[in-house]
Parts: structure tokens; C-alpha cells; sequence
């Protein structure tokens, strides 16, 4: 299998999954030749969302789970929408309340769902 985490920020935790680590920017991976990419709590912290969005759906299937409506602050460059993620991926989108009893897994809204370049 040819997995690999993008992850330009050095994680000794990272490194324990003993999977490739590209150390370049989301925005200038080139993931045409993936299976799958997952995003999951990274479009926030990113400098351009779109253009993640746009390099990922070359990829055959995108799977997402991204917080919305959290606002921007030092770490959150952006502040995600249902919107923003209807219009990039239309009606996979589904919507993840915010659950603040949620042990071991995300308290915030989030947006979720299952995109398929096979389907578009």
C-alpha cells in the first residue's frame, strides 16, 4: 500500500505511525494518484483551503470530518462553513453536532461525508 501523512510540521508522533511523512504544503502535494485522502481537523490551519480542496478531489475518493464555525484565532486561519464545504463537495455533506460530552473524539460541529470523483 502507498500511504503517506502530509504534515509540514516536524511530530515525534508522527514519526511512531512509521508511515512516509511528505513535509510539503497540502497546496502543493499532487494527490492524482491516490485512492483516498482524509482530511480531518486540518483545513483551519491551513494558508488556502480551496486549493487543498481542489488538489484532494483528484484523488478517487475524499473523506472528510472538519470543524465549522470555530473562528479564527492564532491557530485557526480560517473560519469553515457548511457552506464552504457544500459548495466544495455538494450533498455528501452531512452535518456532526457540537457534542461537548464526546470522550476520546471531537466536541466541536463539524462538517463530515464521503466525496467521490467517480460520482461528479
Amino acid at each position: 500500500h502507498n500511504s503517506f501523512i502530509v504534515e509540514p510540521m516536524p511530530s515525534k508522533i508522527l514519526q511512531t505511525f512509521q508511515i512516509p511523512i511528505v513535509t510539503d504544503l497540502a497546496e502543493d502535494v499532487d494527490f492524482s494518484h491516490c485512492d483516498e485522502v482524509w482530511l480531518m481537523n486540518v483545513l483551519q490551519h491551513t494558508l488556502d483551503p480551496d486549493k487543498i480542496v481542489e488538489n484532494v478531489k483528484k484523488a478517487k475518493v475524499v473523506r472528510f470530518f472538519e470543524p465549522i464555525n470555530y473562528g479564527i484565532d492564532a491557530c485557526h486561519l480560517h473560519n469553515l462553513t457548511m457552506e464552504m464545504f457544500e459548495g466544495w463537495f455538494g450533498d455528501v455533506v452531512k452535518y456532526y453536532p457540537k457534542n461537548n460530552i464526546a470522550v476520546h473524539f471531537h466536541q466541536w460541529e463539524c462538517a463530515y461525508g464521503v466525496w467521490s470523483r467517480l460520482d461528479n
